[in-house]
């Protein structure tokens, strides 16, 4: 049994169609860092404490312990990449633009498919490596508050080292999925096995041998896995997974064609946002010079091991889902239906709608878990497409519960 009841979703809902906004996202009468309220019950998944999983189908490591690809093709705009009418727009070398990040990129790379990696961010698991070359990142709770990421990449040619990887968390694979992604983790919680099978997802468990890897001896297990590109390349080969995107793939956002920032006129302004993930205590800063939102965690900048940079992103979206639980404390993120969200991008803040189709209902897991495989399709208050800047995107999936606890700073 759920330890909170699904009723919540409906409650939400009728909270959000009774707000009044103007614009894209603007509330009337409102301060501008107060954040539209939803059903709060006082009871959080921020705490320091760490639920186990309770039977033994979980794959959790401990402190002890010929390729069949589909044709690329010239298709001409199934939303990104698109071809321009005026070519001379069109960079030297770079052909299409990214389904990812929206920017223009050789089409070699355009319809590769990407790999999502699930990042351990534990503090005893820093620095992560590669993750600054990620175009998108997921970050969402496991137990206990701590936060996994999962980073995104298509154009992985530089990359060196990916690490430190750790077990998937059953919503992982479904956000994967939403870029067309092959999945890579090293274990699994209970709940999570019960996908892994799905031949839709694409999981590559680095456990049970699908990819190769390597114990690094500077770092202590469960914190020591590491991997790159070319090994997990490899890995799709051989299970015979398309090494390019699905002829009929879709992106989940819409970006702005021109290199210069969309104004939302109506938006908040927002310099610092903190995210309120509470065991790592992450915020973000925006930099006015390069337009971009600086990521902080543990009290210090999130530095990757292998470039030395800070992690840094040109948008920012929460998508606030209803805060379940397993019957074990587990968090369950049902990420399908509809809700509200935050975008944050080139200074300001607003407050958007989300929406993602079921495709199939799970029974297994103590409760009638929805899950799909499509895009989440993002709007404005006022229900007009969501247009987001070029650049990359750092997602998070957050307790609409605890909602309250995101902070949008203007200094």
């Amino acid at each position: 049994m759920l330890k909170k009841g699904l009723m919540r979703k409906a409650a939400l809902m009728i909270t959000v169609s009774a707000m009044m906004v103007t614009g894209c996202g603007k509330k009337e009468n409102t301060d501008s860092t107060v954040i539209p309220s939803t059903e709060n019950t006082g009871n959080t998944q921020e705490s320091t404490s760490s639920a186990q999983a309770g039977d033994n189908n979980s794959q959790e490591e401990t402190s002890t312990a010929d390729d069949e690809v589909a044709p690329k093709t010239d298709r001409v705009d199934n939303g990104y990449p698109s071809l321009e009418a005026d070519t001379s727009l069109i960079p030297k070398g770079e052909t299409v633009r990214s389904f990812l990040t929206g920017e223009w990129i050789n089409d070699t790379i355009a319809y590769r498919r990407p790999i999502a990696v699930m990042y351990n961010n534990i503090q005893a698991g820093l620095p992560q490596s590669g993750i600054s070359k990620a175009d998108v990142i997921f970050e969402g709770q496991c137990e206990g508050g701590v936060t996994r990421l999962m980073g995104v990449f298509q154009n992985y040619d530089d990359v060196t080292s990916i690490g430190s990887i750790r077990s998937c968390r059953d919503y992982y694979p479904f956000l994967a999925a939403e870029y067309d992604a092959a999945y890579f983790h090293f274990g699994q919680s209970d709940f999570a096995l019960e996908f892994l099978s799905d031949p839709e997802l694409r999981t590559f468990n680095g456990m049970n041998g699908d990819y190769n890897y390597e114990r690094r001896s500077d770092r202590v297990s469960p914190h020591n896995v590491f991997t790159t590109p070319e090994n997990l390349v490899t890995a799709m080969v051989n299970k015979k997974v398309s090494t390019y995107l699905d002829e009929d793939y879709v992106a989940p956002l819409k970006f702005n064609k021109s290199a210069e920032p969309i104004e939302y006129p109506d938006a908040d302004k927002c310099i610092t946002l903190r995210t309120g993930y509470a065991y790592n205590d992450a915020y973000f800063v925006y930099n006015e010079e390069d337009g971009l939102y600086y990521r902080y965690e543990y009290g210090q900048p999130q530095i990757d091991e292998m470039t030395g940079e800070q992690l840094a992103v040109k948008n920012i979206i929460f998508k606030l889902v209803p805060g379940e639980q397993y019957w074990n404390g587990s968090p369950l993120y049902l990420l399908t239906g509809s809700g509200i969200g935050l975008y944050v991008s080139n200074g300001t803040a607003q407050w958007i709608k989300w929406s993602k189709e079921v495709d199939g209902v799970n029974t297994n897991l103590g409760c009638n878990y929805t899950y799909g495989y499509g895009p989440t399709r993002y709007t404005c208050w006022d229900d007009s497409e969501l247009i987001v800047n070029q650049g990359k995107t750092w997602i998070c999936i957050y307790e609409q519960e605890n909602q309250p606890n995101i902070q949008i700073l203007d200094k």
